[in-house]
C-alpha cells in the first residue's frame, strides 16, 4: 500500500511539474525587440504578439504604450510596476482581464478606455484615484471592487459599463465626478458612502436597472440629471441635511411612486407626487409614475424638467396665479393629450411641451409674448394652437413634426404671418 501511494505522489508530482514548466515558458517575457524601453520606462509596444509579459525591469508604463492594440488578449505587468500612463491601453478591444500591481496608487485618465473585451479587473488598495474615463466603454465589465483609500473617482470613470451590474463605493471616497457611472445601464445597485457630500450632475443618468439607492445623510446637494432616466427606480430617501436639489435630478424615473420626506424637513416638501419647495412656490419634480396630477394652489413656478419623461403623465390640472413655466418641463410626457393654462402664465420657457405626441390642442395664454425653441416639437398629434395677439416671437423650429396643425389666432397677428411664412394652416381666432 505504502509503494502504491509513493507511486502516486512521484505521478501527481511530475504531472505538476510539467504544468509548472508549461506555465513558466508560456510566461516568459516578451521579446525586447517588441517594444520601445528606455531605462524603466516602456514607452511604447511594437510587437504582434496577441498575449504580452513585459519585462521584469519596466517600472512605468507610458502614456498611450498599447493603445489601439486590438489583438492583443492578455498582459501580464510586473509587480515593480507603480505608475500606468494615459490611455495605455486605450482602445485594446480584445483584452479581456487585467491584474494592477500594488504599487500604483493612481489609475490615470482613460487607461482602460474602449476595452470593450474586459471581463475583470483586480485594483490594488493602495489605488486613492480612479482617474476620468479610465473604464469608459469596457462593456463587458460585469463587477468591479473598489479598495478601501480610493478617496476620487473621476469624471466619467465608468462611463457606458452597460454589463456593470453592482458597485459599492468605499467609505473615504469624497469625488464621484460628473457621469462617473452614467448609462451603467445593467446596475441593479449602488452604495454612497457617508463621506460624500454631493451627487454631481448625471452621476447615475441612464442607469435604468437601477432600484434602490441610498443617499446618505452626509449629502448636501443632488445636482441635475443625477439619477435621470433611472427608469427602474421606486423610491428616494430625501434627508433633512440635503439642501439643494437641482433641475431633472430624477427625469425619466418613471417606477417612482414615493418620495421618502420627514414633514420637518427644512427645505423641501412633499404632497404625495410631486417634489416642491418648502414656501410650496416652486414644483421641483414629479413622481415618473403618476398619471394624473393636480398642482397645488400656491406654485408659482415649474421647474426646469420637472415633469420629462413622465411617460404615465395622461393629465395636469394648474393652479390659477401659475406664473412660469421653465425649461423642458413637459418635454416627453407622451401620454399627455391636453393642456388648459392658467391665464396667470406669462413665460413658456424653449422645450417645453417638446415630444408630447398625445397632445391634441393648446391655448396659450394671453400674456405670453414668445414661444421658445421647439416648444412643441414632436407633438404630433397637435392639432389646434391657439395664439394670443401679444405672441410677437415665435422660434422656426417650435412646430417642427407637428403635421397635422392648425394654428388659430388673431387676424393681423404675428402668428398669422407666422402661420403663412412657414405653410401651416390658419384660421381666425
Amino acid at each position: 500500500m505504502k509503494k502504491t501511494s509513493l507511486v502516486l505522489t512521484l505521478l501527481l508530482l511530475g504531472a505538476f511539474l510539467t504544468s509548472y514548466s508549461q506555465a513558466a515558458e508560456t510566461a516568459q517575457a516578451t521579446p525586447a525587440s517588441s517594444f520601445e524601453i528606455e531605462g524603466n520606462l516602456l514607452r511604447k509596444f511594437t510587437g504582434s504578439e496577441t498575449e504580452v509579459v513585459i519585462p521584469e525591469g519596466v517600472t512605468e508604463i507610458g502614456n498611450f504604450a498599447f493603445k489601439v492594440c486590438r489583438s492583443l488578449k492578455s498582459v501580464v505587468i510586473p509587480e515593480r510596476v507603480t505608475e500606468i500612463g494615459e490611455e495605455a491601453f486605450n482602445g485594446c478591444s480584445a483584452l479581456t482581464s487585467v491584474v494592477i500591481p500594488k504599487g500604483v496608487t493612481v489609475i490615470e485618465t482613460g487607461v482602460f478606455y474602449d476595452c470593450s473585451s474586459l471581463t475583470s479587473v483586480t485594483i490594488p488598495e493602495g489605488v486613492t484615484v480612479i482617474g476620468n474615463v479610465a473604464f469608459e466603454s469596457c462593456r463587458s465589465l460585469t463587477s468591479v471592487t473598489i479598495p478601501k483609500g480610493v478617496k476620487a473617482i473621476g469624471v466619467g470613470a465608468f462611463y457606458d459599463c452597460s454589463s456593470l451590474k453592482s458597485v459599492v463605493i468605499p467609505e473615504g471616497v469624497t469625488f464621484l465626478g460628473v457621469k462617473a457611472f452614467w448609462c451603467c445601464s445593467s446596475l441593479t445597485s449602488v452604495v454612497i458612502p457617508g463621506s460624500m457630500k454631493v451627487i454631481l450632475r448625471e452621476v447615475f443618468e441612464g442607469c435604468r436597472s437601477l432600484t434602490t439607492v441610498e443617499i446618505p445623510e452626509s449629502v448636501t446637494d443632488i445636482e441635475y440629471g443625477a439619477f435621470n432616466g433611472c427608469s427602474s427606480l421606486t423610491s428616494v430617501v430625501i434627508h433633512d441635511s440635503v439642501k439643494k436639489i437641482e433641475f431633472g435630478a430624477f427625469a425619466g424615473c418613471t417606477a417612482l411612486k414615493e418620495w421618502k420626506i420627514s414633514p420637518d424637513h427644512p427645505y423641501f416638501k412633499t404632497d404625495g407626487t410631486g417634489l416642491l419647495t418648502k414656501d410650496g412656490k416652486t414644483l421641483l419634480a414629479c413622481l415618473g409614475s403618476a398619471k394624473e396630477y393636480k398642482i397645488p394652489e400656491g406654485v408659482k413656478w415649474i421647474e426646469r424638467a420637472a415633469f420629462c419623461g413622465c411617460k404615465n403623465l395622461t393629465s395636469v390640472e394648474f393652479p390659477e396665479g401659475m406664473q412660469w413655466i421653465e425649461r423642458a418641463a413637459f418635454s416627453g410626457c407622451s401620454s399627455l393629450t391636453s393642456l388648459a393654462l392658467p391665464e396667470s402664465v406669462v413665460v413658456i420657457e424653449s422645450f417645453a411641451f417638446k415630444g408630447c405626441s398625445s397632445l391634441t390642442s393648446v391655448v396659450i395664454p394671453k400674456n405670453v409674448t414668445e414661444i421658445g425653441t421647439e416648444t412643441f416639437q414632436g407633438c404630433s398629434s397637435l392639432t389646434s394652437v391657439f395664439i394670443p395677439q401679444r405672441v410677437g416671437g415665435i422660434d422656426e423650429d417650435v412646430f417642427d413634426d407637428c403635421p397635422n396643425l392648425t394654428i388659430h389666432a388673431p387676424k393681423g397677428s404675428y402668428a398669422e404671418k407666422y402661420a403663412k411664412e412657414h405653410g401651416i394652416p390658419f384660421e381666425v381666432k
